[in-house]
């Protein structure tokens, strides 16, 4: 039977939602319950701050390298190797965190569930590429993007009614997803023949493009990792601290402000599926231009009002702008390079939205003590503007994709 060469393997791209919806279903309870168990132990904001902080970083490094390494192969797989092996193993890993058998039971478990849960992420991510022809990747990312999604809100509403059931349920639900997603993923999954692989040691891979970015005709994916670096800092900035705006700028319940980031979320989800179609129609760069446009304008507005029916109108908007930006973003990156730097953008990708998060999320808290909360959004408003300016200024004008390094 023929196939057009634009179809998109819809089966496949529901198992890669599944992964990515187990992934994120895990990081709603994980951050729900489990700094509230450390604290319990460890008596210090300032300590648990510090586990969440060497986690981050920890996770960052370990996903850049594990995501060029997973460019190579093992016993004939590339990413699937990583899922079968580390997957299974976090899924029993979580279950562990909610038993309480002390502090250092506690970290360590942890602290390894930390290690284990960063080797499958980045191969996950990047299995989007290697089995979804280029011209197919937004709409099957639209798809993927709302499943996630969707499991990030069963995290935030089921997770709570679980824990009142036995207050280890969420975790042990969340355990046994991530072991039957992980089979789910081996067995639907099809990973293309490995032509050739790398043969540079993966962080070296990593040291080189990052060398090699500034370089013609490498620019266009150091654009979009700068505009990534911008948006993310701005999306992480107003779901961490729009509770507080809202409350000492707008005099609102924190309740009533938790329900405007909801308006956000559900946005965004609603629009995700319909994104990747428009990506796909209009183009992928373009389309996130318009919608980092949309978002950028939509803070803006927000910043100068004060009626909450216009904050929760304005934030659904700005939650389809994040949308048609968010699902065509990541295929526009990986559809500038070649097969074998795959995993490698894919690294690169992740540090960038790692990083940003990080380092723009304490400098906006910073401009909101110094400047006001205003600052928040007015901030977030810039991000998304330098981020639209970037991609829109990312031409990539040749046909071949980039080589990111080039092996010795």
């Amino acid at each position: 039977m023929r196939t057009r060469a634009d179809a998109v393997p819809w089966g496949q791209a529901t198992a890669l939602g599944l992964g990515m919806g187990a992934i994120a279903l895990a990081a709603g309870v994980y951050n729900a319950y489990v700094p509230l168990l450390l604290r319990g132990y460890l008596g210090s904001e300032l300590v648990v701050a510090i586990l969440v902080a060497v986690r981050t970083v920890a996770g960052i490094v370990a996903n850049v390298v594990v995501a060029a390494r997973s460019d190579r192969p093992h016993g004939g797989r590339r990413r699937l190797w990583w899922v079968l092996v580390w997957m299974p193993p976090a899924g029993v890993l979580f279950a562990l965190l909610p038993w309480r058998f002390g502090a250092t039971y506690l970290v360590v478990v942890d602290l390894v569930y930390a290690v284990v849960s960063s080797l499958f992420y980045a191969p996950v991510v990047a299995l989007l590429a290697d089995v979804v022809p280029d011209v197919a990747r937004s709409r099957a990312n639209g798809l993927i993007a709302a499943m996630a999604g969707a499991a990030s809100l069963v995290a935030f509403f089921v997770g709570p009614a679980l824990h009142a059931v036995f207050a280890p349920l969420p975790f042990l639900v969340v355990g046994g997803a991530l072991v039957a997603v992980s089979v789910v993923l081996v067995r639907v999954v099809r990973e293309p023949e490995v032509v050739a692989a790398p043969s540079q040691p993966s962080l070296r891979r990593v040291l080189a493009a990052l060398r090699r970015l500034g370089e013609s005709p490498r620019r266009p994916v150091a654009l979009v990792l700068l505009g990534a670096f911008a948006w993310t800092g701005a999306v992480t900035s107003v779901e961490s601290l729009f509770v507080t705006y809202a409350v000492y700028r707008l005099h609102v319940s924190s309740g009533a402000a938790v329900v405007s980031v909801g308006v956000f979320a559900l946005a965004y989800l609603a629009a995700a599926v319909p994104a990747g179609f428009l990506g796909h129609r209009l183009g992928r760069r373009w389309t996130v231009v318009l919608g980092l446009a949309i978002a950028g304008a939509s803070f803006g507005v927000v910043a100068g009002v004060h009626q909450l029916a216009v904050v929760r109108g304005v934030a659904a908007i700005a939650g389809v702008g994040w949308a048609l930006a968010n699902v065509s973003a990541y295929p526009l990156l990986v559809g500038l390079v070649g097969a074998n730097d795959t995993g490698l953008a894919t690294g690169l990708w992740l540090l960038a939205t790692g990083v940003g998060g990080a380092v723009l999320e304490p400098l906006i808290g910073l401009a909101m003590d110094v400047l006001g909360y205003a600052w928040l959004l007015i901030a977030a408003a810039v991000l998304f503007g330098v981020g639209a300016v970037a991609v829109a200024l990312a031409r990539h004008r040749g046909e071949e994709p980039v080589a990111l390094v080039v092996d010795a």
